[in-house]
This record gives C-alpha cells, sequence and structure tokens, in this order.
C-alpha cells in the first residue's frame, strides 16, 4: 500500500496547477534551503549521451517553461544538470537518483514513442511527461529536479548558470556581497581549506 506522501511530493502536485508562480513563490518563501553543494563551473566532458540530453532540457522546460520571465533555457539547467553530473564532490546517491530516473524516462519514451523526445511534438512531449508525473517513481523524481531548477535560478553566474543575473531579477533577488569570484568559488575555496589557508576577513575572499 502507498504511504503517505512527503512534503515535497505534496509541494509538487500543487506546483502542477501552475508551475512558474508555485516555483517563484516556493523559492521566495524560503525553499531555496533546498540549495546543494555548489557546482564546479568548469564541467569535464558530459556523461550524457545526445538523446539524454536533449530529454534533460525536454523535462526542465516542462518542469520551468517560458512565461512571464526566464525558462529553463534562459537560466541554463541542463549545463547545469551536467554540472552536477560530472562533479566528483557532488553526493553520488543523488546523482545516481538524477541519472537512473532520466534513464528511466529514456526507456519509456523509447517504449512509447521510438524516437527522440527532439522529434515529438510541444504537445505530446508534453504528454508524455504527464505520464511520467502521473507514475509514483515519475513524480519523486520530477519533484527532486526541481532542485537543479532552483539552484539555476539562484547560483551565481560563474558558476555558468543564471546569467546577469537574469533569476535574480525575476525573484526580485539580491545577492549577498562579496559575490563569489575566480579566487573563492566552489571548489577552489575548498582547495584553500585543504591547504589550512583559512579566511580571516572578507578583504581575503
Amino acid at each position: 500500500m502507498r504511504g503517505l506522501r512527503t512534503t515535497g511530493e505534496k509541494a509538487f502536485l500543487w506546483w502542477t496547477i501552475n508551475r512558474r508562480r508555485f516555483l517563484r513563490l516556493s523559492v521566495l518563501a524560503g525553499m531555496a534551503s533546498w540549495l546543494g553543494v555548489w557546482t564546479s563551473c568548469k564541467r569535464e566532458r558530459s556523461i550524457l549521451s545526445e538523446r539524454e540530453i536533449a530529454l534533460a532540457r525536454s523535462c526542465f522546460l516542462y518542469l520551468f517553461p517560458p512565461g512571464d520571465g526566464p525558462s529553463a533555457e534562459d537560466i541554463r539547467c541542463v549545463a547545469h544538470f551536467q554540472n552536477i553530473l560530472s562533479d566528483p564532490r557532488y553526493d553520488p546517491d543523488i546523482k545516481a537518483h538524477y541519472l537512473q530516473g532520466l534513464r528511466r524516462a529514456g526507456d519509456q519514451l523509447q517504449a512509447m514513442h521510438g524516437q527522440s523526445i527532439d522529434a515529438l511534438s510541444g504537445e505530446v512531449a508534453e504528454n508524455f511527461w504527464n505520464r511520467i508525473k502521473e507514475q509514483y517513481w515519475g513524480e519523486r523524481w520530477l519533484s527532486s529536479m526541481l532542485n537543479v531548477v532552483i539552484e539555476a535560478l539562484l547560483l551565481d553566474e560563474i558558476y555558468g548558470v543564471n546569467p546577469n543575473g537574469v533569476g535574480w531579477r525575476w525573484l526580485g533577488h539580491v545577492p549577498g556581497q562579496p559575490r563569489p569570484n575566480v579566487h573563492n568559488y566552489y571548489p577552489r575555496i575548498l582547495e584553500r581549506k585543504k591547504e589550512h589557508h583559512f579566511i580571516q576577513s572578507l578583504d581575503q575572499l
């Protein structure tokens, strides 16, 4: 018997009524605490195939479509997703969850349509993601993929996302100071910690 939904799953169900409105309100209400380990803005060769990249792009546009502000494309969700998957410091269980869900969705896409997501019309692709959402595993996976969208909205552009602060402007967010630079961004700041270089004042950032 299926158990009670988690808070995140309940939020996801409500969010489907109005995706962009929910995402904006939830971030402003403090769900930015979902923000995980910051990922490097320098990405190694992608571990995703071209079909998987296209599927991830379609997924993020389903979660955060164009509207009265930036879309998933504008805040570079796919690039951030690839950064996460290629980052050796990122939680391996989270990476495995993201990747397994993407590949499971790819298997279902192949079984249902026999072609790449790019070959489908917008309406057919939307219906495909609705079918994924209706499945328990798919609901959980899509709910977790919102983390990637939220991170791409909130991270500094030095991490390869949120160019020119487009996500911040949409949210009305004023970033903290000092902002990261080439000397203190993740993972450089972790390397400094290994070197026992302790920051004693903001002037060292």
